[in-house]
């Protein structure tokens, strides 16, 4: 493979990054490149000492995804970002089917479920205090079954709302421990050094 080859190769494989990160990435390429070869190196001897470029586009979309996740200001953000490195780290090797994909999708059914969980106990909990309300203007029940019943649900709904901020901070924990994870899996692989 030739220099134009694996220029073409790279930027085909990049296209899933801003076009300005692109040509960084292919600026500084050809600059490696073209100092070898003023070095004494041949052509063939450098674009081999390379790899494959489509392994190398494999690598910088992760190490990207990454970063950006590492950078997100939300959590909603973040999350995108972690799916998206998770999803690119396999395209780096087959092992990150099993070792990346696989626990990945186990962890994140489990958040998943814990939202769905408490989600649907804080909207149950509404939905039951709403009724309460509205059936004891037209019952005539006592001040103290009214009074214990309001704060019994007053009750559950501040423990929603709790379980509801616990599982922002455990879904937070999940995609900061995702991205460690996936940059030792980067470094683990010889891919990055950082």
């Amino acid at each position: 493979m030739n220099r134009k080859e694996f220029i073409d190769q790279l930027k085909s494989s990049l296209s899933r990054l801003p076009q300005a990160e692109i040509n960084e990435i292919i600026r500084d390429q050809e600059e490696y490149i073209q100092d070898a070869i003023q070095a004494g190196r041949s052509e063939e001897n450098v674009i081999a000492s390379l790899g494959d470029p489509k392994t190398i586009a494999a690598s910088l979309n992760a190490t990207t995804q990454i970063e950006k996740a590492v950078g997100a200001t939300s959590l909603k953000q973040q999350a995108g970002h972690t799916f998206q490195a998770v999803f690119a780290m396999l395209a780096l090797a087959p092992f990150n089917l099993i070792f990346v994909l696989g626990p990945f999708l186990g962890f994140a059914g489990l958040v998943f479920g814990g939202w769905v969980a408490s989600s649907s106990i804080a909207l149950s909990v509404v939905a039951v205090l709403i009724a309460f309300l509205f059936k004891f203007a037209f019952a005539s029940a006592g001040i103290f079954s009214f009074l214990s019943m309001l704060l019994f649900l007053l009750g559950a709904l501040g423990a929603a709302t709790l379980a509801l901020i616990a599982m922002y901070h455990i879904s937070h924990f999940f995609l900061t421990s995702t991205i460690r994870y996936l940059r030792w899996n980067l470094k683990l692989a010889g891919i990055t050094k950082n």
